[in-house]
C-alpha cells in the first residue's frame, strides 16, 4: 500500500512502519528521511535529543527495537510511504525470532522454544488473540505479552529466554533489555504469517 503522494518521478518511497497499538499511524524511519532529503540528522544518545535539517524531532514517538528513531509519515511532506506486509520467522535450531514489515527488518531477538518433549511444533501459523497478560490453562504459569499462535502455543515475554529450549512449547521473548516481548506485542495485528522452522528442542532447559 502506498501512504500519500510522490512529490516528482524521481521521489524515493520509503519503508512504513505500523504498531498494532497505534492503529491508523503510520511512521517511518528519521535517517531514511534524512538520506532521501539530503538533511542532516542528528541524535545525541546521552540527553535522548534528536534533529533532523537542524529542526529539533520529536523522539517521544515508537522506535524500531534497534532504536531507530521513527516520524509520524504527515512530516515526510512530498515523499511516497510504501506499508508493506508484516510476516514473522521463528528459527528453532538458532533459537532466533526475526520480524519484517515490507523489505525492513523491525525486530531480531533470541527466544527459548520448547524443551524436550514439550517441543514447540515447526509450521505455518496466524497470530490471533492477543493479551498482555495470559494465564496457563494447563500450567497456571503467567505469559506476559501473549500472542496466540494454535492450541495451547503462545509467543509470550518471559525473563528466562537464554537461547536455548526451555519452554513448555511457547515462544518466549525476552523481557529485559529492550523487552523484545513488549515491542513486539505493541507492533503485530493479528493475522500476520508466523513461519516456524527447524529441528525440535532438545535441551532440558529451565522452568
Amino acid at each position: 500500500m502506498i501512504y500519500g503522494l510522490l512529490g516528482s518521478l524521481w521521489s524515493p518511497t520509503l519503508e512504513g512502519i505500523t504498531f498494532a497499538d497505534r492503529p491508523g499511524q503510520v511512521y517511518v524511519s528519521a535517517r531514511s528521511v534524512a538520506n532521501a532529503t539530503g538533511r542532516r540528522f542528528e541524535y545525541d544518545s546521552v540527553t535522548d535529543l534528536a534533529k533532523l535539517g537542524g529542526q529539533d524531532l520529536s523522539v517521544d514517538y515508537p522506535r524500531l527495537f534497534s532504536g531507530a528513531i521513527l516520524m509520524p509519515v504527515e512530516k515526510t511532506n512530498a515523499y511516497g510511504v510504501e506499508v508493506g506486509k508484516k510476516r514473522v520467522f521463528v528459527d528453532l535450531n538458532k533459537q532466533e525470532i526475526w520480524a519484517w514489515q515490507g523489505k525492513m527488518v523491525v525486530l531480531h531477538s533470541p527466544i527459548s522454544s520448547g524443551r524436550e518433549l514439550k517441543d514447540t511444533p515447526p509450521g505455518d501459523y496466524i497470530t490471533g488473540k492477543k493479551e498482555t497478560m495470559h494465564i496457563s490453562s494447563i500450567y497456571g504459569s503467567k505469559m506476559p505479552f501473549s500472542v496466540h499462535l494454535k492450541g495451547n502455543y503462545f509467543i509470550h515475554g518471559s525473563e528466562l529466554t537464554l537461547s536455548t529450549p526451555g519452554s513448555h512449547g511457547c515462544i518466549r521473548l525476552p523481557m529485559y533489555d529492550n523487552n523484545a516481548a513488549k515491542w513486539f506485542f505493541s507492533w503485530v495485528d493479528q493475522g500476520v504469517s508466523v513461519k516456524v522452522r527447524g529441528k525440535k528442542g532438545s535441551s532440558k532447559g529451565v522452568e
